[in-house]
């Protein structure tokens, strides 16, 4: 049960923060700590929610500033979700846009770790 504390405890922040306008927080927030070790597919997908919500709070034109602000281990992070949302046929123009701002910045790369790391958001 704690992990499923914790996610909804980011979840509270991270909506906290996307009311605030501090999209820049929400996204960090977001990305920090993914349960990556879970092995609850519910937890994994409620903690994927909040990530999707926080980018889907940021207009095209907050997209740059936030990736900018991105941390290399955050950059490899939101590249895993991104994945993970492009794998549902639905909202994936929005992802595109973070996918083409996060490669332009991070590089290929990032695209790579994603894809090859073993441990699943």
């Amino acid at each position: 049960m704690g992990e499923e504390a914790d996610v909804r405890s980011r979840a509270s922040r991270v909506q906290q923060l996307t009311m605030q306008k501090n999209l820049v927080g929400a996204v960090i927030a977001s990305l920090e700590n993914p349960p990556v070790n879970s092995t609850s597919d519910h937890i994994k997908q409620s903690n994927a929610q909040t990530v999707f919500a926080a980018l889907q709070a940021c207009s095209k034109a907050d997209v740059a500033t936030v990736v900018q602000a991105l941390t290399p281990d955050l950059e490899d992070v939101l590249m895993k979700y991104l994945y993970r949302g492009l794998a549902v046929p639905q909202n994936n123009a929005s992802l595109l846009e973070w996918h083409g701002h996060l490669v332009a910045k991070a590089g290929n790369g990032c695209i790579v770790r994603a894809l090859t790391d073993r441990k699943l958001v």
